[in-house]
């Protein structure tokens, strides 16, 4: 698909589902461990385990029991991740301030719904949409006041993420990674046809060092810029 759209312009809608499955669809590709490194590192100031053990299961848009939420006939969350020690409840928006915690609450609630007999420690990963960084909690009093961390992160965390992956695949000296690397690289272009493109900015103090700057001749031409008389 993402390749059909790039190059035959295929008219296919990209919406906020494109971008999770195509992303995500790639993701599910990589060793559990690789998996869980990119999203870790993508998130802001998370609580999420350092230990993850293997992926259980995974599901897309499933369909929990609305029971106690403000939803009439199902949850919907957009993916759920089951590992063995806890599970993963995935919100993705693509607009700006989309995340909202009502929509956390009743997803929370629907996944207790569902699998409450589990007791597996849960978190919700809030991706895109978000209006600021700081790590939140939902309280679920007739659960017992069981809690939920909402972890978060934005899409071009995850662009950098992966861009910093495939530097680190390209440069090491195991020679049998080329089928990481396509993967990552097909991921980043699943996040650029959505318009999330990663610019590393590189700051003047990181070229010093690098370049030989000749700051007295430098002092000369900037001297030569001079206001007269109201003109350049």
């Amino acid at each position: 698909m993402i390749s059909a759209v790039q190059h035959r312009q295929i008219n296919t809608q990209i919406t906020e589902d494109s971008l999770t499955s195509s992303v995500f669809d790639h993701l599910l590709l990589f060793p559990d461990e690789l998996f869980y490194k990119i999203i870790k590192e993508s998130c802001y100031n998370n609580s999420l385990p350092e230990i993850i053990g293997n992926i259980e299961s995974y599901e897309f848009w499933p369909h929990w029991d609305a029971a106690d939420t403000k939803n009439a006939n199902y949850i919907e969350p957009d993916l759920f991740l089951r590992f063995d020690n806890f599970d993963i409840i995935v919100e993705a928006k693509r607009e700006p301030n989309q995340q909202n915690p009502t929509q956390w609450k009743n997803e929370f609630i629907a996944y207790m719904n569902e699998y409450a007999e589990d007791k597996k420690e849960v978190f919700l990963l809030a991706i895109g949409g978000i209006n600021n960084e700081n790590e939140e909690n939902i309280s679920i009093d007739d659960y017992g006041k069981i809690n939920v961390n909402v972890v978060k992160c934005r899409w071009i965390s995850v662009l950098e993420t992966l861009t910093n992956v495939l530097n680190e695949l390209e440069q090491s000296s195991y020679v049998n990674n080329n089928n990481l690397k396509r993967i990552v690289s097909l991921t980043i272009k699943a996040l650029e046809l959505h318009n999330y493109i990663y610019i590393k900015i590189k700051w003047l103090e990181d070229l010093v060092g690098k370049y030989d700057i000749d700051y007295n001749n430098s002092l000369v031409e900037l001297n030569k810029w001079r206001i007269e008389n109201g003109r350049v």
